[in-house]
């Protein structure tokens, strides 16, 4: 057993990696950045989120070398999406954005900690010659066509077991921590819109919390900026033949949303500043323009979130086909869901004259945290197996 045991659920998603630590508090990174040099221009910030350079010195899985990710990366326009390939669980950069999840979470408990307990942790690491040992427990998971895949999941499986030793190079305050070596002692894969299922169905205690959702035929649809899977679940069991993977064509729109809108407008926004406009609460779907009043950009969002909708509505009509009508509950998830909100019930009505005439037969439900639905599922399932291994040793020692 290391120093420190920890559990966390990690989200690893095409544009940010969502985290979910055991004191309930989440953490959304945007991707990574492109050049080192970069980091000089946060040499003033005092936030570690603002600048996380890590240096992976060993990991099994795991590209060696140095990893940078940081909010103001996407501030500056240096945030670059995660470039997933054919398969994700063979992505470097996927591992990578885990063991930055998993480094992100030690040093968030150690931040935690009373000071005194702290250093004398540090110290006795230090003293020994070696890297603070952190003991992880890992919830993560993986597209629903990887899922489906035995022979890739125990390969991505495998190569996040073990250790894997790390530092902070120039972050605040976490550089002093020096090198930690993070050890993934309990690992849950998991199908991605599982997870989402399983948080609204259970607590953090793997009590259930909503009979009807568990024992009803649910669809999800976990948009993300570069997948939309559909997994179909009856009463919580994974009807494969009827779960399909997509892509969500996200990513795709908002860039050409955002070149748009630079264009027209002799701006030099980056997409990040173009999501945070369309989505904010007091002038939504409208950009800053100094004392003037906003200029709203309705033009280029309404018509390509209204298409998207349409297609993930057309999508959400043939699953109910496919269910021959069963389908109870529609749960709409991810941080790509916002896009098709305003538009995705309107659209399906347009889909079948019934429906039009008397609304929808299934029940659709939006999460108020999307984006974080997956990596709190996550936790919750490894945390609810790390609590069982607890209980079993316990009544064992009775």
């Amino acid at each position: 057993m290391g120093d420190l045991v920890i559990t966390l659920g990690s989200d690893v998603g095409n544009s940010a990696i969502k985290i979910r630590h055991e004191n309930g508090d989440s953490d959304v990174l945007p991707t990574m950045l492109d050049k080192v040099a970069v980091l000089s221009t946060y040499a003033e910030s005092k936030d570690p989120m603002n600048q996380l350079d890590l240096e992976i010195l060993q990991s099994k899985g795991a590209p060696t070398g140095r990893a940078f990710y940081g909010h103001l990366a996407s501030e500056t326009g240096n945030g670059k999406p995660l470039p997933l390939r054919a398969e994700k669980a063979k992505t470097p950069e996927v591992l990578m954005a885990l063991v930055m999840s998993m480094a992100v979470a030690a040093c968030r408990r150690l931040d935690a900690m009373k000071k005194a307990d702290r250093t004398a942790l540090l110290e006795r690491a230090r003293a020994e010659k070696r890297p603070l040992e952190i003991t992880i427990n890992l919830g993560t998971g993986l597209p629903l066509a990887e899922f489906k895949n035995d022979a890739v999941k125990k390969e991505f499986r495998r190569l996040i077991r073990g250790a894997h030793t790390v530092q902070f190079v120039t972050t605040p305050v976490w550089k002093d921590y020096g090198e930690i070596k993070l050890v993934v002692e309990s690992l849950e894969v998991c199908a991605e819109g599982m997870a989402v299922l399983y948080d609204l169905v259970f607590d953090a205690t793997g009590n259930l919390i909503d009979d009807r959702m568990a024992e009803g035929n649910v669809l999800i649809n976990d948009i993300g900026a570069g997948t939309h899977d559909m997994p179909y679940y009856e009463g919580m069991d994974l009807r494969n033949a009827l779960s399909k993977p997509y892509e969500s064509k996200v990513n795709e729109n908002m860039d050409a949303i955002t070149e748009q809108v630079n264009h027209t407008y002799s701006r030099n926004l980056t997409r990040y500043d173009v999501e945070r406009f369309i989505f904010s609460t007091r002038h939504p779907h409208a950009i800053p323009n100094g004392a003037r009043d906003p200029i709203s950009i309705r033009a280029y969002t309404e018509g390509r979130f209204r298409s998207l909708a349409a297609l993930y509505a057309a999508r959400t009509k043939q699953a109910f086909e496919d269910t021959k009508g069963l389908l109870t509950h529609v749960i709409m998830a991810g941080g790509g869901s916002a896009v098709a909100r305003e538009f995705y019930e309107q659209e399906l009505l347009k889909l079948n004259d019934e429906w039009t005439a008397s609304g929808l037969p299934f029940k659709v439900v939006w999460l108020a945290n999307a984006q974080m639905a997956n990596a709190s599922g996550y936790f919750k399932m490894v945390n609810e197996k790390v609590q069982a291994k607890a209980q079993k040793v316990a009544a064992a020692g009775d």
